[in-house]
Order: C-alpha cells, then sequence, then structure tokens
C-alpha cells in the first residue's frame, strides 16, 4: 500500500496503525505522512522533480485493496495542491490505479510565467505502475477555471535515458484574450508575441494540443484550432481585419491558416 513512497528520496515521518492478521499478511492500515523536501526521480538520466513538502493522511482498506486519500498536499517550487481521493493497489502490490480531486492548484513553471498561475481546480484518473521503468498513465484530467474546462491524457515514462512522454489536450472553446493569459511567455514566444500584439478580439474552439517527446530527445508539438469573430491587425499600416473566420495548424515551426 505504500510502495509508491520509494520513488521519494526525502526525509520521512508520520505514523502507522494497523494489524497483522493470523496468517501473517496485513490488515487495514491507518496512515499519516509527513514527507520534507527532497525529490521524486523517475528516470536515472532525467531531471528529479523536487518538492518542498508532502503531507498525507490515508486509510488502507486490506480487503478490497483500496487506499482511501483523506488528504494528499503537494507544496514544489513548481506546483502547489491539495488533493483528495482513492487508489486501487494490485495484487502484486506495483500497480495502482487513481481517482483524485484537486483543489488550490497552483502553477509556477521556471520561467513560463511572470507571475504563479492559480487555477480553481481539477480531477484526475490515473495509474502509476512501478516497477525499474516506472510509467504513469493519465486516463483523463480535467482542469477547470472559471470558464474555461481543459481535457487532457497522456503517459509519462521512464527510460535509461530520460522520460518519455506524450500529452494530448483539448480545449472546447474560448475567447482569444483568456487563452493568452494561460500561454506561457516562452513556449513559442515568437508566435505568441506575434498573436498578443495584433489579435484583438475572437473566439477560439476546437483546440488541441499534442506534445511528444521520447526520452533523450526534443520535444514536438502540435496545435490545431477553429476561430471566428476575429479581429486582428495583419498589416499596421492597414485597419484592423473583422470578423476573421478560419483554421490554424501549427506542427513544429509550420503554420498553416487558411
Amino acid at each position: 500500500a505504500l510502495a509508491w513512497v520509494d520513488l521519494m528520496r526525502a526525509p520521512i515521518s508520520g505514523f502507522i496503525g494497523g494489524a497483522l492478521l493470523q496468517d501473517g499478511s496485513l490488515g487495514d492500515l491507518r496512515v499519516q505522512l509527513d514527507i520534507g523536501a527532497g525529490r521524486v526521480a523517475l528516470a536515472a538520466q532525467g531531471a528529479p522533480l523536487s518538492f518542498d513538502a508532502i503531507s498525507a493522511a490515508l486509510r488502507y482498506d486490506a480487503a478490497t485493496g483500496r487506499i482511501g486519500f483523506d488528504r494528499f498536499d503537494l507544496v514544489a517550487p513548481e506546483l502547489a495542491f491539495e488533493a483528495e481521493g482513492h487508489a486501487d493497489v494490485s495484487d502484486g502490490g506495483d500497480r495502482f490505479t487513481a481517482q483524485f480531486r484537486m483543489s488550490g492548484i497552483t502553477v509556477a513553471p521556471a520561467g513560463l510565467f511572470p507571475a504563479p498561475l492559480a487555477l480553481d481546480g481539477a480531477v484526475l484518473d490515473l495509474r502509476l505502475t512501478l516497477g525499474p521503468e516506472p510509467v504513469i498513465e493519465i486516463g483523463q484530467a480535467v482542469i477547470h477555471d472559471g470558464g474555461l474546462e481543459l481535457r487532457a491524457r497522456g503517459r509519462i515514462a521512464a527510460r535509461a535515458e530520460g522520460l518519455d512522454l506524450s500529452i494530448d489536450a483539448h480545449l472546447p472553446e474560448a475567447d482569444t484574450r483568456t487563452v493568452m493569459g494561460y500561454w506561457p511567455e516562452a513556449a513559442l514566444s515568437n508566435t505568441r508575441r506575434w498573436l498578443a500584439q495584433n489579435v484583438i478580439e475572437g473566439r477560439l474552439s476546437g483546440v488541441d494540443f499534442a506534445l511528444r517527446r521520447a526520452a533523450g530527445e526534443a520535444p514536438e508539438h502540435a496545435l490545431s484550432l477553429d476561430f471566428d469573430g476575429v479581429a486582428l491587425r495583419a498589416l499596421q499600416s492597414l485597419p484592423p481585419i473583422t470578423e476573421a473566420a478560419g483554421y490554424l495548424s501549427l506542427v513544429g515551426p509550420r503554420l498553416i491558416l487558411r
């Protein structure tokens, strides 16, 4: 039930209360964990994921193999949240299928946002498979903030050379000004700068984003969306174009607009 803690390299204190059954197997558990500053290293060659503190209160039901997380709070330099949920443990104890509801989310990737980004909340379905090369599979993540709802799925797999990363995200619709607030200034910076300076208003729909990175390789990305009601400055010397509609596709450095 606590095998996932082995991924962490950090000072750990807390409380474990439980029972040992007559056949020598472990019965129900109650656990309180207070984990100090440390890191999670999924791959030997990958950059470790650092954190400042993790606090968790959980219950393990031996009959059902389910861990109930009454609380799972993370504080890290680039991410913080409060969560509750549960995880079902496989018979071998090396696979955890989990569902979490998260709140109080703060995202602050180094160099991407001028200030930490606060999000209302999220729900997350994932499966963690332990072993020499751990794998995290995200069946569904739904992130909501204000009127936005972003859905994503993905897979992170540890390899000797680093991490394999695959992420697909979908945003049903949003206005252009709102989306720009979530677009990191350092991500596709030239494209972002042009859009921020020249797109006055408009609506986006069917926004799809894909990110792929093989271990030890440069990442590849793709973005596609439909737009309508757009007002933009195509040339500074001409009046803005209004009520523009069309389709945009960005695959690596190649931009298609029609």
